[in-house]
C-alpha cells in the first residue's frame, strides 16, 4: 500500500481524520515524542475506538493533515481492529465516497479549522473500504513526519471521522488538540564531502509536499550525462531541472515550480553513464499553495 510548531503566532495543528467505520468516534490516547530535534523523522500514534451501528457498506478512512509547509507527511497506516494504508487525496478530488454531504475534505476542515499563513492542509484515505462492525473496535493511526529545521514548541492536534459521515452529530467525530512537541536542535549533518553511490538512485523529493520549492537527489555510480525533467499528469513536459555531465556520487537539484499551479507533478531522470550503463525513473511529488 501507498502511502509522506515557536509560539502562538506560528501556531501548528497536525490533524488526522479517519477511522474505518460508520459509527461513534472517540479518541482514547495520543502517543508522540515531547521533544525531537530538527529534520528528526518520528512517529505519533492515535488510538481511535470506533462503535459501529448497523450498516451493510463498507466505508473508507479519511486522514487529514495540518501542518506547516516546511513540515513533511512521509507516510500514514492504521494498525489493530482495522488495518491498511492511507494515500494522499488532493484537495480538489472528491473522496472515495461521492455525492456525501462532504465530499471535498481539505475544503471542509480549512472552513471549520482554518490554517495560519504559514500551514496547509493535507488529506489522506485509506486505500481500502473496510466492513462495519458493532462492537467497538480500537484503531491506532500512524502518522510519519518530518520537521523542518525551525525551532520552538508546536500544538498538534488530531481529528478522527469517516468518509462516510460528516460534521452534524458531535459522535462522528473527536478532536484533541493541544498536544505539545518541542524542536530543539538540528540532527546531525555529514559535511565530510561528496558522498558516493554504489548505484543509480532516484529518491523521493523533500520537502513533499512541498511550495513552491523542493530538492531532488539523485546518485551516480559513474560519471554521467543527466536529464531531470518534470511532467504534468498528461505526459506534458513542464520543465528541465537539469541537463548535463555529473560527476559520480550524490547529488541535490532545487526545482522551483513557483510558475506551476498546485497538483500532482512527475519528476524523471534519464541518466547515460560513462561505462555505457543507462538509467532511468520516475517520481511522483505534490506542489500544494
Amino acid at each position: 500500500m501507498k502511502v509522506r510548531f515557536s509560539q502562538v503566532t506560528s501556531l501548528v495543528m497536525l490533524v488526522l481524520a479517519g477511522v474505518f467505520i460508520y459509527g461513534c468516534f472517540k479518541i482514547f490516547s495520543v502517543s508522540q515524542p515531547s521533544t525531537i530535534k530538527g529534520k528528526q523523522q518520528f512517529t505519533a500514534q492515535v488510538v481511535v475506538t470506533v462503535e459501529g451501528t448497523s450498516d451493510a457498506t463498507p466505508h473508507y478512512g479519511i486522514f487529514s493533515i495540518l501542518l506547516p509547509t516546511d513540515w513533511t507527511v512521509d507516510s500514514v497506516w492504521y494498525t489493530g481492529g482495522y488495518t491498511g494504508a492511507c494515500a494522499f487525496l488532493p484537495a480538489d478530488s472528491a473522496d472515495a465516497e461521492k455525492g456525501g454531504k462532504v465530499d471535498y475534505w481539505t475544503n471542509e476542515l480549512e472552513t471549520r479549522y482554518p490554517a495560519a499563513s504559514n500551514m496547509h492542509w493535507v488529506t489522506y484515505q485509506s486505500d481500502s473500504s473496510n466492513a462495519v462492525r458493532t462492537d467497538t473496535v480500537p484503531v491506532t493511526v500512524n502518522v510519519k513526519m518530518t520537521p523542518s529545521v525551525k525551532q520552538g514548541t508546536f500544538n498538534l492536534g488530531y481529528f478522527a471521522t469517516d468518509a462516510a459521515l460528516d460534521f452534524t452529530d458531535p459522535s462522528y467525530f473527536d478532536i484533541k488538540l493541544d498536544n505539545n512537541i518541542t524542536v530543539s536542535g538540528v540532527v546531525a549533518v555529514d559535511n565530510q564531502g561528496p558522498q558516493k553511490a554504489e548505484a543509480f538512485s532516484l529518491l523521493q523529493n523533500y520537502p513533499n509536499p512541498f511550495n513552491p520549492s523542493t530538492s531532488i537527489r539523485f546518485g551516480l555510480p559513474v560519471e554521467s550525462n543527466v536529464t531531470l525533467s518534470v511532467y504534468n499528469t498528461s505526459g506534458k513536459l513542464e520543465n528541465v531541472i537539469s541537463s548535463g555531465k555529473y560527476s559520480a556520487g550524490m547529488h541535490n537539484v532545487s526545482f522551483d515550480a513557483s510558475a506551476l499551479p498546485s497538483g500532482i507533478y512527475y519528476y524523471t531522470l534519464n541518466a547515460l553513464g560513462s561505462d555505457g550503463t543507462t538509467f532511468n525513473k520516475t517520481g511522483k511529488m505534490l506542489l500544494l499553495k
